[in-house]
């Protein structure tokens, strides 16, 4: 038995590279019966013979609802422990001046969005 273990300890690999770094301008978050959906997009601007048109990705996490659970107490106890060394994270100074510009065009409460970013 114990030759068989170190032949599956043999042929274990750990991979530490990422395929390809993904930066995250919104989060879109959903749910199912058994499985935590967490969509990541990403959107970048093109420009292409003239005309300007968006790049629009995704990547899509899948967790089941105790890891997603887990998952959410490492990433407070992350900004948390950020926030002690770096600061208060707030609300970037455009996307205040952006809602106020909205509240004073009428739109006196801004809707919820699916997507966050």
């Amino acid at each position: 038995m114990e030759d068989s273990q170190k032949d599956i300890q043999k042929d274990i690999q750990i991979n530490s590279a990422s395929e390809k770094e993904f930066s995250v301008d919104e989060v879109m978050v959903t749910h199912g019966p058994l499985k935590i959906f967490i969509d990541f997009k990403n959107t970048v601007p093109l420009m292409d013979m003239g005309k300007q048109r968006l790049s629009i990705r995704h990547q899509v996490c899948i967790l089941d609802p105790f890891l997603a659970k887990d998952f959410l107490r490492v990433l407070k106890e992350n900004l948390e422990k950020y926030e002690k060394q770096f600061g208060e994270i707030k609300k970037p100074e455009s996307l205040v001046r952006l809602e106020k510009e909205l509240k004073k065009q009428g739109n006196q409460t801004l809707k919820k969005q699916s997507y966050f970013g």
